[in-house]
């Protein structure tokens, strides 16, 4: 039954397996990450979240959006 008031687009059944990282964009600028690791305690894990650590910082960073735009005007000329 729809009620009308879920704006959630069907987006499929996304299969995570172990060791994957799911990373969800919002237009609102919002970031939700997935981190398939059962084990919080493993190297695996801790790289993992390193990981999401670097993409929140690379997304947010205005130098980072500086050298990426100046970066696509090299390669768009």
């Amino acid at each position: 039954m729809d009620d009308g008031d879920d704006d959630s687009a069907d987006g499929g059944n996304l299969e995570l397996y172990e060791g994957d990282i799911s990373m969800v964009l919002r237009s609102d600028g919002e970031m939700e990450f997935l981190i398939a690791i059962e084990d919080e305690s493993s190297e695996e894990y801790v790289r993992a979240l390193n990981l999401v650590r670097y993409i929140k910082f690379a997304l947010k960073d205005g130098a980072c959006k500086a050298i990426f735009e100046k970066s696509l005007l090299t390669t768009l000329n």
